[in-house]
């Protein structure tokens, strides 16, 4: 069904607590285009965000990255 999905996580514990923690499933070459989209959640010391990520390496000549999270 995926070809090039990949999990991505990374996180940071201090005195047993987490206190930061970032995980995201991606496509890394979308339908073939060379296109990149993931799905990102992101906690930080009591933020929460999740939201897509799209990048373009190709537009207009140069890397193109679109964010939007949403708390």
């Amino acid at each position: 069904m995926c070809g090039a999905c990949v999990s991505n996580e990374d996180f940071e514990a201090a005195q047993n607590q987490l206190i930061y923690f970032t995980g995201s499933l991606s496509e890394n070459n979308l339908f073939g285009w060379r296109k990149y989209l993931a799905a990102v959640f992101v906690m930080d010391q009591g933020e929460m965000a999740f939201g897509p990520q799209y990048i373009d390496p190709t537009s207009w000549a140069r890397a193109f990255s679109c964010k939007r999270r949403t708390p």
